[in-house]
């Protein structure tokens, strides 16, 4: 069952865009990437990409990243799925005018066939300066999303800063 983990409630300190790109992109278990609204795939790139609209919307406080993982343990998924999964996230985002970007991680400490996307969302509209506000519902039009476009697959969706699971 693959799982769609909103990492909500965190991510406001100065450097949380930095880290979790970082992160993303440095991690042993990173492999293939990709993105919507950024120019380049230098993590210094995405991140300059991301604070160039903050300032334009002057808007660079508060939360700084949405961080979203899309997980699935041995579900018979493999890189490619999990590509086609991350894009249609990509799109998703892009398409209400946030800039992303997502790193497929295989493996992780405590599990090395734990195949998961890393996705970051620029928390700032690039279109209109709006906020992608942490409310249950967006997490929940993701959700639905995810579920219509890949019927098969049976989704899980945890909001980290509520503690509940659909």
């Amino acid at each position: 069952m693959p799982e769609l983990i909103y990492k909500q409630g965190s991510h406001r300190n100065e450097d949380a865009l930095d880290n979790v790109i970082n992160y993303m992109f440095d991690s042993r278990y990173a492999g293939v990437h990709g993105g919507r609204g950024i120019f380049g795939y230098s993590t210094q790139g995405i991140i300059e990409d991301f604070e160039f609209t903050k300032q334009m919307y002057e808007k660079d406080d508060r939360k700084q990243v949405t961080h979203i993982i899309i997980g699935t343990k041995n579900e018979g998924l493999c890189e490619l799925d999990m590509i086609e999964r991350a894009e249609a996230a990509s799109e998703f985002f892009y398409d209400k005018g946030f800039q992303n970007v997502y790193v497929i991680h295989t493996g992780s400490r405590s599990d090395p066939r734990y195949m998961h996307v890393h996705m970051a969302v620029n928390t700032i509209n690039y279109m209109d300066g709006k906020r992608l506000t942490e409310t249950y519902s967006n997490s929940s039009e993701l959700y639905n999303h995810m579920k219509d476009t890949f019927e098969d697959d049976h989704w899980k969706l945890i909001n980290d800063s509520c503690k509940n699971a659909v």
